[in-house]
């Protein structure tokens, strides 16, 4: 096939899933990117759109070019990843078949914008199937216009050649004798890592060798290790800085606890990961994350972004190995069984191939409608 996707690509979400369609099963791939950061990525033909700024508004300026490229490229199939943005500008071009994925659990971001609100509105009208990667963001696309029966829930999934337990015999070992801690999101405001060093000064009273790895990179990262040294906790917090995907897994399989603190979210790769790896999570009672914990039994859940609540409960999963050892048990069999990333990918790819013939036989028949 023929694919072209509408998208970021300086994302890691975005960026695996054309990677793979590309370099794994070898589809003909296009990427169109409006933002003023593009990331190649190899195997995929890259078409920039560059826009002299970043806000939203500004998204309607690049419709034209959109519309041009989508029309030159003639794929097989258009894929629009965000609704309310890269979706939006597919949708303009009246291509069909469309695709369409959400990023954010409410589909609309901020989520009381009118204005947003008739943007993903007018946009989920015009497609003709919609992955939502989770049974909440599935909902919010209903409410929001989608036909549920053109919705297919399922994850993209994770990687398990890449992120799996050090010691696939034992989910539950951890290599690192001290008790470790890993955040692996990008460091930027909205993640929240003050909230998390805050609350590890709380940790390393009941666990003083306790160390927290932060993995990534970001515009925060002067802030965080500022906080750092305010609390005086250099011993207790490394900032790893940004690593390649795949050697994030060194550090997840390192650690005992995965923890994060984002109070919106659609489906959260990085917590699969850490549940692929066997490493316990504590993360805030969001719908995407009771989609995969139950709390006190296969992870912790924070009922909000505070550093007392996290802090407590960030000790309490350090200090029970049976209820880590219990959960990392429980949550590699429902990553193994639902969030494989390869089974998931094929399963998508088959679902593309069947609108792309679909299509084909509606054109042959003389119809003037491509869409579904």
């Amino acid at each position: 096939m023929k694919i072209c996707f509408v998208a970021h690509t300086n994302h890691s979400n975005s960026r695996s899933w054309i990677r793979y369609f590309a370099n794994d099963l070898g589809h003909d791939v296009h990427v169109i990117s409006v933002s003023a950061e593009c990331e190649p990525i190899p195997g995929v033909k890259h078409h920039h759109v560059v826009l002299n700024g970043e806000r939203k508004w500004m998204y309607f300026l690049a419709i034209p070019q959109v519309r041009r490229l989508v029309h030159r490229i003639a794929p097989d199939l258009l894929i629009g990843y965000r609704v309310q943005s890269n979706g939006f500008m597919a949708a303009c071009t009246g291509f069909h078949p469309l695709i369409l994925a959400a990023q954010d659990e409410k589909i609309v971001t901020p989520p009381d914008s009118r204005l947003l609100r008739q943007v993903v509105r007018f946009t989920l009208r015009r497609g003709d199937w919609f992955n939502a990667w989770g049974e909440h963001m599935a909902h919010h696309m209903e409410r929001l216009g989608a036909p549920r029966s053109r919705i297919v829930v399922r994850s993209r999934g994770v990687d398990l050649s890449v992120f799996h337990p050090p010691d696939p015999a034992r989910p539950s070992f951890r290599p690192d004798a001290r008790p470790t801690i890993v955040t692996t999101r990008g460091l930027y405001p909205h993640y929240r890592h003050d909230v998390l060093v805050d609350a590890m000064g709380l940790v390393v009273r009941e666990h003083p060798d306790a160390l927290l790895l932060v993995v990534g990179k970001g515009p925060s990262e002067g802030e965080i290790r500022a906080d750092v040294r305010r609390r005086g906790l250099e011993k207790n917090v490394e900032l790893v800085g940004g690593v390649e995907h795949r050697a994030v897994a060194h550090y997840v399989q390192r650690a005992h606890v995965y923890t994060a603190v984002v109070e919106t979210e659609g489906i959260s790769s990085s917590l699969m990961e850490a549940m692929a790896c066997g490493t316990f999570p504590v993360v805030l009672d969001l719908d995407a994350s009771r989609f995969f914990i139950k709390d006190g039994e296969n992870g912790l859940l924070v009922p909000a972004a505070r550093a007392d609540e996290l802090g407590e409960r960030l000790s309490r999963a350090l200090g029970d190995a049976a209820l880590r050892a219990r959960a990392a048990e429980q949550n590699l069999k429902a990553i193994r069984r639902d969030h494989d990333w390869a089974l998931n990918m094929r399963k998508m790819e088959a679902e593309y191939s069947e609108i792309v013939r679909t299509r084909r036989e509606r054109l042959r028949a003389g119809s003037d409608d491509a869409s579904l």
